[in-house]
C-alpha cells in the first residue's frame, strides 16, 4: 500500500481523538479540515471532493480509503446504538498499522485547530456543524425547490 494524505489524515485523526468514531462523524470532522485547509491555502488538504447528501457532506475519498486501511491500520466493528437503535460502524485504531502519519508542522497545525474545536462535540453537534461551513450554506441557499443532493460542495 502506497498512502496517500487522505490515510494519513484519517489515521492520525483516530490517533488523536482516542475513541470510536462512526462513519460519519470521521466524514464531519475530515470535511471540516479541508473546509478550514481551503480557507486558507485554496485547495483541500486530503484532495478529496465533496458532495451533499441529505445528512450532510459526503467525501468522495474518505470511505474509500477507512476500507483500504481495514484490518490494518483501522478496526471496523458494528455496534447497535441504545438511542435510535440502529445498527452503525464504528472505527478505532489496530494494531497492525503498516505505516505511521506522515504530515507536515502547517498540516498538523490546520488539524489541530479541528480538532482542538471540535474534539467535545457530539456526533449531532458536529453535524450541525458542518451544515453551518460556508459550502454547506452557499448550496442550502440554492435549495429552493428541495434538496440538491449529490450536488458538488465547493469549498475553493
Amino acid at each position: 500500500m502506497f498512502p496517500e494524505k487522505i490515510h494519513h489524515v484519517v489515521l492520525y485523526v483516530l490517533s488523536y481523538i482516542g475513541r470510536d468514531l462512526g462513519t460519519t462523524e470521521i466524514d464531519n470532522i475530515i470535511y471540516l479540515i479541508d473546509v478550514a485547509h481551503a480557507a486558507q491555502t485554496s485547495r483541500t488538504l486530503t484532495g478529496s471532493k465533496y458532495i451533499r447528501k441529505k445528512w450532510g457532506s459526503y467525501g468522495l475519498l474518505i470511505r474509500d480509503a477507512i476500507k483500504e486501511m481495514k484490518w490494518y491500520e483501522i478496526k471496523i466493528k458494528t455496534e447497535v446504538t441504545e438511542k435510535r437503535k440502529y445498527e452503525k460502524s464504528v472505527h478505532t485504531l489496530n494494531d497492525y498499522a503498516r505505516f505511521e502519519p506522515q504530515l507536515d508542522a502547517k498540516e498538523i497545525e490546520y488539524i489541530q485547530g479541528v480538532l482542538d474545536e471540535i474534539k467535545d462535540l457530539s456526533p449531532v453537534e458536529l453535524n450541525k456543524r458542518c451544515f453551518h461551513t460556508t459550502p454547506m450554506e452557499a448550496i442550502r441557499k440554492k435549495e429552493t425547490e428541495g434538496r440538491l443532493i449529490d450536488e458538488e460542495l465547493v469549498l475553493i
